[in-house]
Protein backbone atom coordinates (compact mmCIF):
# COMPACT_ATOMS: atom_id res chain seq x y z
CA UNK A 1 0.00 0.00 0.00
CA UNK A 2 1.15 3.57 -0.84
CA UNK A 3 -0.19 6.82 0.46
CA UNK A 4 -1.06 9.73 -1.80
CA UNK A 5 -1.39 12.68 0.18
CA UNK A 6 -4.07 11.63 3.19
CA UNK A 7 -5.72 8.88 0.94
CA UNK A 8 -4.52 5.91 1.06
CA UNK A 9 -3.88 3.91 -2.44
CA UNK A 10 -2.92 0.37 -3.16
CA UNK A 11 -0.68 -0.75 -6.19
CA UNK A 12 -1.56 -3.37 -8.18
CA UNK A 13 1.43 -4.89 -10.56
CA UNK A 14 0.81 -7.51 -12.47
CA UNK A 15 2.45 -8.77 -16.22
CA UNK A 16 0.95 -11.16 -18.60
CA UNK A 17 2.13 -12.51 -21.86
CA UNK A 18 5.08 -9.90 -21.83
CA UNK A 19 2.99 -6.74 -21.28
CA UNK A 20 3.67 -4.78 -17.64
CA UNK A 21 0.48 -3.08 -15.85
CA UNK A 22 0.28 -0.52 -12.77
CA UNK A 23 -3.45 -0.03 -11.26
CA UNK A 24 -3.72 2.33 -8.86
CA UNK A 25 -6.81 1.50 -6.73
CA UNK A 26 -8.55 4.09 -4.51
CA UNK A 27 -9.92 3.08 -1.97
CA UNK A 28 -8.23 -0.11 -0.68
CA UNK A 29 -11.32 -1.70 -0.20
CA UNK A 30 -11.97 -1.99 -4.15
CA UNK A 31 -8.44 -3.76 -4.55
CA UNK A 32 -10.33 -7.46 -4.68
CA UNK A 33 -12.42 -6.67 -7.28
CA UNK A 34 -10.10 -5.27 -9.37
CA UNK A 35 -7.79 -8.28 -8.91
CA UNK A 36 -11.14 -10.28 -10.18
CA UNK A 37 -10.91 -8.27 -13.30
CA UNK A 38 -7.44 -8.39 -14.68
CA UNK A 39 -6.58 -10.06 -17.38
CA UNK A 40 -5.92 -14.03 -17.94
CA UNK A 41 -2.51 -15.54 -17.90
CA UNK A 42 -1.38 -12.67 -15.74
CA UNK A 43 1.64 -12.78 -12.69
CA UNK A 44 2.86 -10.37 -10.02
CA UNK A 45 5.53 -8.63 -10.87
CA UNK A 46 8.03 -5.98 -9.35
CA UNK A 47 8.83 -3.62 -12.26
CA UNK A 48 8.74 0.16 -11.67
CA UNK A 49 8.47 0.09 -14.95
CA UNK A 50 5.14 -0.57 -16.41
CA UNK A 51 4.26 -0.36 -19.78
CA UNK A 52 0.74 1.13 -18.83
CA UNK A 53 -0.67 3.16 -15.74
CA UNK A 54 -4.07 2.66 -14.66
CA UNK A 55 -5.84 4.82 -11.70
CA UNK A 56 -9.33 3.65 -10.70
CA UNK A 57 -10.86 5.93 -7.81
CA UNK A 58 -14.39 5.85 -6.12
CA UNK A 59 -14.71 8.73 -3.58
CA UNK A 60 -17.64 9.63 -1.24
CA UNK A 61 -19.32 13.05 -1.43
CA UNK A 62 -21.30 14.73 0.97
CA UNK A 63 -24.02 14.96 -1.49
CA UNK A 64 -25.19 12.74 -4.60
CA UNK A 65 -22.95 9.64 -5.77
CA UNK A 66 -19.69 9.17 -4.86
CA UNK A 67 -17.00 10.27 -7.93
CA UNK A 68 -15.69 7.55 -9.84
CA UNK A 69 -12.91 7.61 -12.51
CA UNK A 70 -10.89 5.64 -13.98
CA UNK A 71 -7.53 6.82 -16.16
CA UNK A 72 -4.75 5.11 -18.08
CA UNK A 73 -1.61 7.16 -18.32
CA UNK A 74 -3.46 10.36 -17.13
CA UNK A 75 -6.10 10.47 -19.56
CA UNK A 76 -10.01 9.73 -18.01
CA UNK A 77 -10.94 6.27 -20.11
CA UNK A 78 -14.41 6.80 -18.61
CA UNK A 79 -16.09 9.08 -14.60
CA UNK A 80 -18.87 10.38 -13.56
CA UNK A 81 -20.27 6.03 -13.39
CA UNK A 82 -21.06 3.65 -10.66
CA UNK A 83 -17.83 1.21 -9.37
CA UNK A 84 -19.35 -1.88 -11.55
CA UNK A 85 -19.23 0.52 -14.74
CA UNK A 86 -15.65 1.30 -14.14
CA UNK A 87 -15.13 -2.18 -13.40
CA UNK A 88 -15.92 -3.57 -16.77
CA UNK A 89 -14.23 -0.27 -18.60
CA UNK A 90 -10.87 -1.45 -16.83
CA UNK A 91 -11.43 -5.06 -17.75
CA UNK A 92 -12.25 -4.35 -21.55
CA UNK A 93 -9.65 -1.63 -21.89
CA UNK A 94 -7.01 -4.25 -20.29
CA UNK A 95 -7.80 -6.67 -22.67
CA UNK A 96 -7.28 -4.28 -25.80
CA UNK A 97 -4.26 -3.11 -24.29
CA UNK A 98 -2.65 -6.71 -24.08
CA UNK A 99 -3.66 -7.93 -27.01
CA UNK A 100 -2.46 -4.77 -28.85
CA UNK A 101 1.04 -4.88 -27.28
CA UNK A 102 1.62 -8.33 -26.78
CA UNK A 103 4.80 -9.36 -28.46
CA UNK A 104 5.82 -12.75 -27.39
CA UNK A 105 2.10 -13.63 -28.97
CA UNK A 106 -0.11 -13.09 -31.96
CA UNK A 107 -4.11 -12.13 -30.52
CA UNK A 108 -6.58 -12.65 -32.82
CA UNK A 109 -10.55 -11.94 -32.27
CA UNK A 110 -11.80 -15.81 -32.06
CA UNK A 111 -13.09 -18.25 -29.63
CA UNK A 112 -11.37 -21.29 -28.41
CA UNK A 113 -12.60 -24.68 -27.67
CA UNK A 114 -10.69 -27.91 -26.72
CA UNK A 115 -11.50 -31.28 -27.84
CA UNK A 116 -9.54 -34.68 -27.67
CA UNK A 117 -6.05 -32.51 -27.12
CA UNK A 118 -6.41 -29.87 -29.95
CA UNK A 119 -7.82 -26.37 -30.32
CA UNK A 120 -10.94 -25.26 -32.02
CA UNK A 121 -10.49 -21.68 -33.65
CA UNK A 122 -13.70 -20.01 -34.58
CA UNK A 123 -12.42 -16.59 -35.98
CA UNK A 124 -15.07 -13.46 -36.15
CA UNK A 125 -15.38 -9.78 -34.68
CA UNK A 126 -17.69 -9.24 -31.46
CA UNK A 127 -21.48 -9.70 -32.26
CA UNK A 128 -20.83 -12.60 -34.75
CA UNK A 129 -21.84 -15.27 -32.62
CA UNK A 130 -18.47 -16.53 -30.64
CA UNK A 131 -19.44 -16.62 -27.25
CA UNK A 132 -23.03 -18.59 -28.28
CA UNK A 133 -20.86 -21.71 -30.17
CA UNK A 134 -18.14 -21.59 -27.54
CA UNK A 135 -20.91 -22.29 -24.65
CA UNK A 136 -22.37 -24.77 -26.58
CA UNK A 137 -19.12 -26.25 -27.29
CA UNK A 138 -18.61 -26.38 -23.18
CA UNK A 139 -21.49 -27.76 -22.88
CA UNK A 140 -21.21 -30.57 -25.63
CA UNK A 141 -18.14 -31.70 -23.97
CA UNK A 142 -15.04 -29.35 -25.29
CA UNK A 143 -12.73 -27.12 -22.94
CA UNK A 144 -13.26 -23.47 -22.69
CA UNK A 145 -10.07 -21.61 -23.64
CA UNK A 146 -11.48 -18.22 -24.55
CA UNK A 147 -14.61 -16.52 -26.40
CA UNK A 148 -12.80 -13.66 -27.58
CA UNK A 149 -9.20 -14.52 -28.46
CA UNK A 150 -6.96 -16.91 -30.06
CA UNK A 151 -3.48 -16.02 -28.22
CA UNK A 152 -0.85 -18.26 -30.50
CA UNK A 153 2.94 -18.20 -30.04
CA UNK A 154 5.63 -18.12 -32.37
CA UNK A 155 5.37 -21.73 -32.80
CA UNK A 156 1.22 -21.79 -33.69
CA UNK A 157 0.24 -23.02 -30.21
CA UNK A 158 -2.76 -21.61 -28.92
CA UNK A 159 -2.71 -20.30 -25.15
CA UNK A 160 -6.00 -20.29 -23.17
CA UNK A 161 -7.25 -16.95 -22.31
CA UNK A 162 -10.46 -17.59 -20.43
CA UNK A 163 -11.84 -14.04 -19.86
CA UNK A 164 -15.35 -13.63 -18.56
CA UNK A 165 -17.04 -13.92 -21.45
CA UNK A 166 -19.83 -11.64 -22.44
CA UNK A 167 -23.44 -13.12 -22.72
CA UNK A 168 -26.21 -11.46 -23.99
CA UNK A 169 -29.56 -11.35 -22.86
CA UNK A 170 -32.74 -11.86 -24.35
CA UNK A 171 -33.31 -7.85 -25.21
CA UNK A 172 -29.74 -8.17 -27.00
CA UNK A 173 -27.57 -6.49 -24.07
CA UNK A 174 -23.95 -7.90 -23.33
CA UNK A 175 -22.69 -8.49 -20.07
CA UNK A 176 -20.11 -10.26 -18.41
CA UNK A 177 -20.17 -13.67 -16.31
CA UNK A 178 -17.75 -15.94 -14.45
CA UNK A 179 -16.01 -18.62 -16.99
CA UNK A 180 -17.90 -21.18 -14.76
CA UNK A 181 -20.73 -20.19 -16.29
CA UNK A 182 -19.62 -21.65 -19.82
CA UNK A 183 -20.92 -24.99 -18.18
CA UNK A 184 -18.03 -26.91 -18.55
CA UNK A 185 -13.81 -27.25 -17.66
CA UNK A 186 -11.35 -24.51 -18.40
CA UNK A 187 -8.55 -25.64 -20.43
CA UNK A 188 -5.34 -24.87 -18.98
CA UNK A 189 -2.20 -26.09 -21.26
CA UNK A 190 -1.65 -24.88 -24.76
CA UNK A 191 -3.13 -26.96 -27.61
CA UNK A 192 -2.09 -27.04 -31.04
CA UNK A 193 -4.65 -25.57 -33.46
CA UNK A 194 -6.90 -28.78 -34.84
CA UNK A 195 -9.51 -26.97 -36.26
CA UNK A 196 -10.29 -23.92 -37.72
CA UNK A 197 -13.89 -22.58 -39.05
CA UNK A 198 -14.66 -19.99 -40.76
CA UNK A 199 -18.47 -19.11 -39.64
CA UNK A 200 -21.49 -17.31 -40.54
CA UNK A 201 -24.63 -18.00 -38.13
CA UNK A 202 -28.08 -17.94 -40.40
CA UNK A 203 -30.82 -19.28 -38.23
CA UNK A 204 -32.65 -22.41 -39.49
CA UNK A 205 -29.65 -23.08 -41.37
CA UNK A 206 -28.94 -26.64 -42.21
CA UNK A 207 -25.05 -25.62 -42.75
CA UNK A 208 -22.98 -26.10 -45.28
CA UNK A 209 -19.31 -26.02 -45.65
CA UNK A 210 -16.61 -25.10 -47.92
CA UNK A 211 -13.31 -26.31 -47.08
CA UNK A 212 -10.35 -23.91 -47.14
CA UNK A 213 -6.57 -24.27 -48.22
CA UNK A 214 -4.09 -23.75 -45.42
CA UNK A 215 -3.33 -20.31 -47.46
CA UNK A 216 -6.91 -19.58 -47.28
CA UNK A 217 -7.08 -20.15 -43.62
CA UNK A 218 -4.31 -18.33 -42.07
CA UNK A 219 -5.87 -15.36 -44.38
CA UNK A 220 -9.10 -15.76 -42.68
CA UNK A 221 -7.18 -15.43 -39.37
CA UNK A 222 -5.35 -12.43 -40.57
CA UNK A 223 -8.25 -10.86 -41.22
CA UNK A 224 -9.15 -10.80 -37.76
CA UNK A 225 -5.49 -10.60 -36.15
CA UNK A 226 -5.31 -8.21 -33.89
CA UNK A 227 -1.85 -6.55 -34.92
CA UNK A 228 -2.53 -7.31 -38.68
CA UNK A 229 -1.86 -3.92 -39.89
CA UNK A 230 1.03 -3.27 -37.62
CA UNK A 231 2.66 -6.37 -37.48
CA UNK A 232 1.68 -8.34 -41.21
CA UNK A 233 4.88 -10.43 -41.46
CA UNK A 234 5.36 -11.80 -37.69
CA UNK A 235 1.92 -12.36 -37.58
CA UNK A 236 1.78 -14.56 -41.13
CA UNK A 237 5.04 -16.22 -39.89
CA UNK A 238 2.91 -17.05 -36.97
CA UNK A 239 -0.16 -18.24 -38.57
CA UNK A 240 1.69 -20.03 -41.35
CA UNK A 241 2.49 -22.59 -38.32
CA UNK A 242 -0.50 -22.52 -36.94
CA UNK A 243 -2.70 -23.61 -40.00
CA UNK A 244 0.24 -26.25 -41.57
CA UNK A 245 -1.84 -29.49 -40.38
CA UNK A 246 -5.07 -27.91 -39.36
CA UNK A 247 -8.95 -28.87 -41.09
CA UNK A 248 -10.38 -25.87 -41.88
CA UNK A 249 -13.64 -24.74 -43.39
CA UNK A 250 -16.14 -21.38 -44.48
CA UNK A 251 -19.47 -21.29 -44.62
CA UNK A 252 -22.99 -21.25 -42.29
CA UNK A 253 -24.21 -22.54 -39.15
CA UNK A 254 -27.29 -23.06 -37.95
CA UNK A 255 -28.42 -23.05 -33.89
CA UNK A 256 -24.87 -22.95 -31.68
CA UNK A 257 -26.24 -26.17 -30.09
CA UNK A 258 -27.09 -28.98 -32.96
CA UNK A 259 -23.79 -27.54 -35.03
CA UNK A 260 -21.58 -27.98 -31.59
CA UNK A 261 -23.26 -31.74 -30.88
CA UNK A 262 -22.33 -32.07 -34.90
CA UNK A 263 -19.17 -30.54 -34.54
CA UNK A 264 -17.65 -33.00 -31.63
CA UNK A 265 -19.32 -36.24 -33.15
CA UNK A 266 -17.88 -35.66 -36.22
CA UNK A 267 -20.96 -35.13 -38.12
CA UNK A 268 -20.77 -31.75 -39.38
CA UNK A 269 -23.02 -30.38 -42.23
CA UNK A 270 -22.96 -31.15 -45.42
CA UNK A 271 -19.20 -30.18 -46.95
CA UNK A 272 -17.93 -29.19 -50.22
CA UNK A 273 -14.33 -28.80 -51.78
CA UNK A 274 -13.46 -25.72 -53.32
Amino acid sequence: MRRSGTAAEVDIRIETFGVRVLVRVHPPSLAARVRSRLPAGRCPTVTRRPDASYRIMVRPVTVGPPVSILSRGGRILTSGADPETLLNALESDLEKLVAERARRVLFIHAGVVGWQGKAILLPGRSGSGKTTLVAALVRAGGLYLSDEFAVLDADGWVHPFPRRPGIRDRDGRSGRVSAKAMGGPVGRQPLKPGQVLVLEYRPGSPGRLHALSPGQAAMALLANTVVARTRPRAALATLARAVADVSAWRGERGEADAFAAALLEGRLPERDSL
